[in-house]
């Protein structure tokens, strides 16, 4: 192709490619006319350019979860795992009853040793309601410490009275004396309660009270003159309001 004919062409395409600029700003100018969409391969061009556009931008998550920092200002709260306090517990110096009622007279459900902790489910005026490993059962609050939430602790009623009887008699479980050089003897005496009902214990020598002892009391340690005898008696006896029950009477030599 010469060089003429080719500009002559390239003139043409020119003069038609204005015609159409000059006549797609007339079908803007006109009013009620709108703009015809563009052909499918601009339309593709188009959302492959906005595509590009926000695949190249930085996106911003909606939510994040931050990391709690050690030493940080701001940390995520977490449930703790530790149970909520507030569970009341008693302790007992020495070895202490617990029965099944508040006071001596209901059974004996087992002992609590000194120093074990148990927890308080119950109060009565003057008792607390303890879960041994026997199972419930009362306990004097003279003898305790409680420790915890002792207002969460919901009061109690009091079980029915056990009919009332004399006490069983007590069981003599050791004795130990020395006869000194100043005409005494030095006893210790050592014994099992049968009973659940004794008011006290009296401790006789010689067919005579020497001394009376709490309800619930094992032990007790005496010195007495023997009036120049070489020998004496003892017993210990259990009691209360209907009656009373002794050990047999032991005689003990110097």
């Amino acid at each position: 192709m010469s060089p003429a004919t080719f500009g002559g062409k390239m003139k043409r395409i020119l003069k038609v490619l204005m015609l159409l600029v000059l006549a797609a700003a007339a079908a803007c100018s006109i009013p009620g006319t709108s703009t015809p969409a563009p052909p499918p391969q601009m339309q593709t061009a188009a959302a492959l350019t906005v595509q590009a556009v926000l695949s190249s931008t930085p996106q911003i998550a909606a939510t994040q979860t931050l990391q709690p920092t050690a030493g940080g200002p701001t940390a995520t709260l977490r449930p703790s795992s530790t149970p909520p306090a507030g569970q009341a517990k008693l302790t007992v110096e020495d070895v202490t009853n617990c029965r099944s009622g508040p006071g001596i007279d209901y059974e004996r459900i087992t002992q609590i040793p000194g120093g074990q902790e148990v927890n308080i489910v119950g109060s009565y005026p003057g008792y607390w309601l303890v879960q041994s490993q026997e199972g419930i059962c009362w306990i004097t609050m003279e003898f305790s410490t409680p420790i915890g939430d002792l207002a969460r602790v919901p009061t109690v009623t009091q079980p029915s009275t056990p009919s009332a009887g004399a006490p069983k008699a007590p069981s003599l479980a050791r004795y130990d004396f020395i006869c000194t050089g100043q005409n005494q003897i030095e006893l210790s005496l050592r014994w099992t309660d049968k009973s659940s009902n004794e008011s006290g214990f009296r401790v006789y020598i010689n067919g005579k009270v020497f001394t009376e002892l709490p309800a619930d009391s094992s032990q007790y340690n005496l010195t007495f003159d023997r009036g120049g005898s070489s020998s004496a008696t003892f017993n210990i006896e259990a009691y209360n309001p209907v009656g009373s029950a002794s050990t047999s009477v032991v005689t003990i030599s110097c």
